[in-house]
Order: C-alpha cells, then structure tokens, then sequence
C-alpha cells in the first residue's frame, strides 16, 4: 500500500492575527469544520479576548491543511472576529488534510462544549440522566442524549439558569442539588410558588454549606434534618441526581432512597425513561 507523499513540511511560527485575517481564513474551513459552531464557546472566548485574560502563551496550534483550509482553531479565530482586538497564536501550515481525525481526537471536548450549553447546564443534565438509568451506570453522556433531557426539562432549566447566581465548574454537591430542584420543578409543575421557594432553599444551602468546604451528601442530610430544613424534599431528589447508584452505603441514613428514584422514573421520568432507552 503506497504512502501518499507529504506535499510540503509544515510550517509552524508564532503570528500576530487581527480580525480582517481571522474573518478571512474563516471563509476556508475543513469540511469536518463546518457546523461545529459553538456560541457559548466563542463568546467565553471573546471575553476573555476583550478583557485581557486570553492565555496567548498556550500552544494549542491554529492549524491549517496545504489546500489553505482551516483545519483547527475555528471558535478562536470566530472570537477574534467577535472581540475586534488582535490575538497572537502559534500557526502552523500545511498540514496534510486527512489527518483531522487524528487532530481532533487528541483534543478533550466536555459535554458542554460539545452540546453548545454551559457548564453547568450540562452538569445538571448528567445529573438527571443518571436517575434515569439507574440502578444501570450511565457512561459517558453524547450530545445526542444531552440534548433530549435538554428539550425535555427546558422549562426548568432555563428558570434555574435565570435564577440561581451564574456559576463556572459546579461542585458535585451543587450539581446534584440543582438537578434535584429541576425535578422537583417538573412535579410541581401547576404550583405557582414552589418554584421561587426552591430558589430560597437553595441560596440558603449556598451560603451556609457550598461556601465553605465541600460537605458530602450524607453531611448535607444530616444538617438538613436536624435543622427540619424544608429543603429535605430537593435533597431526596438530588442524592440520586448525583449519583444514585452510590447511595446503598446510605440506606441506613436514608430508607426510602429506592423507593425516592423509582418514584421519580415511574412520574416526572416516565417518558424522558422511555426515550433514553
């Protein structure tokens, strides 16, 4: 089997772009490059482009084939674009094109990136996924699934999005008290002052628990009950939004945590259950 023959050698070099070159090394992508638009990965971009913090010492290559296409760097350069400030990279040329698999694969994509969505949006998801394939271990989640929850749970997700303080990377604890709240919000849906409520319980648990260090599930419940908290309901939801199979450990602390998920999966889950099957 002949081995196709390097036209050139690649070229690497540290290069200054401005927005009129971005924008125009924009109009030749790879054709795996098209329709991988990320907004919220070129806004994040862009900010810190126009804010100063863009980490122009990294060297996560703008890449470009010997047909001139751009074969990786596009939520960058889009954000060049976007923030209309110059931003130095380090470039290199004439690549072969056959070889974006191989670019692509070494690059770690979380869900969120991936799915277009926040980080924490996306943590929230996970968390509802999991209870609904539970006691089966979800894996890892693909944009395809992520995006049904999304559709399913919009509603509730969108509130929590408005509502809660914005956020980077959630704690594990938060995640999963998060995605409680969402299903409580689903099962309350016709309630008009649940969801305002929920929003209070959870600013209550930020200030009192998550500012502090991260206190585990069973901490959580036992402050919560010996408090007579009335966030016990959120919790019961967000221990298997968390991690539901991880809870056997706790039955003891929490008897009916069995009886909580298959509640959950049997109502609000019924047929968000069905469709991840």
């Amino acid at each position: 089997m002949a081995i196709k023959k390097q036209i050139t050698d690649p070229v690497g070099k540290w290069e200054t772009i401005h927005p009129k070159e971005a924008a125009s090394m924009l109009t030749r992508l790879h054709p795996k490059q098209v329709n991988r638009h990320n907004k919220t990965a070129i806004a994040s971009y862009a900010r810190q482009m126009t804010e100063g913090n863009w980490r122009q010492d990294i060297v996560n290559p703008i890449q470009i084939d010997w047909d001139n296409n751009l074969m990786n760097g596009y939520h960058r350069l889009n954000a060049v674009v976007t923030a209309n400030v110059p931003v130095r990279f380090y470039v290199v040329r004439g690549l072969d094109p056959d070889g974006f698999g191989a670019i692509d694969d070494i690059v770690s994509r979380s869900l969120a990136f991936r799915a277009g969505i926040t980080i924490a949006r996306a943590a929230m998801i996970n968390s509802i996924a999991s209870v609904c394939a539970y006691p089966s271990s979800l894996g890892k989640m693909d944009t395809t699934r992520a995006s049904v929850v999304d559709d399913f749970f919009k509603k509730e997700l969108d509130y929590v999005g408005v509502n809660l303080p914005s956020t980077g990377k959630l704690r594990v604890t938060q995640a999963g008290v998060r995605a409680g709240m969402v299903l409580v919000m689903r099962e309350h849906a016709n309630t008009t002052t649940i969801w305002p409520e929920l929003i209070n319980m959870y600013d209550h648990l930020l200030k009192d628990q998550f500012t502090t260090t991260t206190p585990s599930m069973a901490a959580l419940h036992s402050y919560l009950f010996r408090e007579r908290h009335p966030a016990m309901r959120v919790l019961m939801a967000s221990y298997h939004a968390f991690s539901p199979a991880k809870w056997s450990q706790n039955r003891l602390r929490i008897q009916d945590q069995l009886k909580e998920v298959k509640h959950l999966q049997s109502t609000v889950l019924t047929d968000l259950v069905a469709v991840l099957k």
